[in-house]
């Protein structure tokens, strides 16, 4: 078993064996529940690292949401240091195994990318003490990521992963970069549903001024003359 210790690549190799030994089973089926048995129950940054990949894939309108609450979920059981388990319907959804597959793939790739690039440096931000402050990020993120706006979830999910990333291969600078990405994906997914709402008040206003014109008109029309 992987520790605390062990670099990205160790820790991902461990749990992509895991993973694609449940995958390659004769009619195999994986919820998200599934998942998070297999990544370890505690392995918070890894599993959140999963999602957000996941998030990132081009998918039907509720499927982003549905992503986001995951990544809220694991943020807050990171939070609070309890085992990562989720509720109900979430815990009961299917991952298609095709794309479990292709997810282990890019795991795999990120994996021996981040171990070329990146190498043990200012651990003060990798370790336990930084935990929290990841959990606080990933709900934050999560939240910014629920609107169903298209590609607002793109930058949160990228910054979550590379943040992850870092912590994971014990670099504090690429934790740094990710929570970088992860605050400028927030402040355009805010702007973004500011102006929207925005948009839809002056819409409203101009729809309603548009009926009281045509209501007085109306009015003015049916008036007796003098």
């Amino acid at each position: 078993m992987s520790s605390a210790e062990d670099p990205i690549e160790t820790v991902v190799a461990e749990v992509i064996a895991r993973l694609r030994h449940a995958a390659d089973e004769p009619d195999a089926t994986l919820t998200c529940n599934d998942v998070l048995k297999l990544v370890g129950p505690r392995s918070h940054v890894i599993a959140i690292l999963m999602f957000s990949l996941l998030n990132l894939i081009p998918a039907p309108p509720g499927y982003n949401f549905v992503m986001a609450l995951i990544i809220i979920a694991m943020s807050v059981s990171l939070l609070l240091g309890r085992e990562m388990a989720l509720p109900g319907a979430l815990g009961r959804l299917r991952l298609p195994v095709k794309i479990v597959l292709k997810l282990l793939d890019a795991l795999q790739r990120l994996a021996t990318f981040a171990a070329r690039i990146s190498s043990p440096r200012w651990r003060v931000l990798t370790g336990e003490a930084a935990l929290p402050v990841v959990a606080v990020i990933g709900v934050v993120a999560g939240i910014f990521m629920l609107p169903p706006i298209p590609l607002t979830n793109m930058l949160p999910s990228i910054g979550l992963a590379v943040l992850c990333v870092g912590i994971l291969n014990h670099d504090g600078i690429v934790v740094l970069a990710g929570a970088a990405i992860v605050l400028i994906g927030i402040i355009i997914s805010g702007i973004t549903v500011w102006l929207l709402v925005i948009l839809g008040l002056s819409i409203t206003d101009y729809i309603e001024g548009e009926d009281a014109g045509t209501a007085a008109q109306g009015a003015s029309g049916s008036a007796p003359g003098r």
